[in-house]
Parts: structure tokens; sequence; C-alpha cells
């Protein structure tokens, strides 16, 4: 396959994603029911996004940074001493 090919084939690809978003990007009839049906799901999405962000960043506001540090510390020591005792029956075994 010879470069004219090859940039013929690249302008077609081009083109049709191009031509595609355009396609995708372009307002239909205002009044389709396909239109409404996609305007409310946005707004659901929307709403329930809004309303679950605003709790849990209401949650994490009120956390108490020390506490939070030591259960993480906690878990991180129960996760080593898990894999050194793995470790520790691994190496027996062999």
């Amino acid at each position: 396959m010879g470069w004219r090919s090859k940039f013929f084939f690249l302008i077609v690809i081009y083109c049709a994603g191009f031509f595609s978003a355009v396609y995708y990007v372009a307002h239909g009839d205002e009044n389709s029911p396909a239109n409404d049906k996609a305007v409310r799901i946005v707004n659901a999405i929307n709403y329930y996004s809004s309303k679950i962000y605003s709790r849990v960043s209401e949650k994490y506001s009120q956390i108490d940074k020390e506490e939070l540090k030591s259960a993480y510390n906690k878990g991180v020591e129960a996760v080593n001493e898990m894999t050194a005792k793995y470790c520790k029956n691994q190496n027996d075994a062999q």
C-alpha cells in the first residue's frame, strides 16, 4: 500500500470521525420525545449526584483526621502482619 493510499484512507477515517461527532453533537428537534427523555435522564443524574456529593462532603468534613490516620495505620499493620505470616508459612513449606 503506497503513501497515497494510506493518506486517502486516513482522510476518509478522519472525515468519518468528524462527521460522526458533528452528528452526535447536533441538536435534534426540541419537542421530540427522545430529547425529552434525555433531558429527564440528565436532570435526574444531576439531581442525585449533587445530593450524594453534598452528603459525602458533609460526612468527610466531620471526620477526625487523627482518628482516620490511626485506623488506616492499624489496617496497614494488620495487612503487613498477615503478609509476614503468609510468607513465613510459604517459606516453611518449601
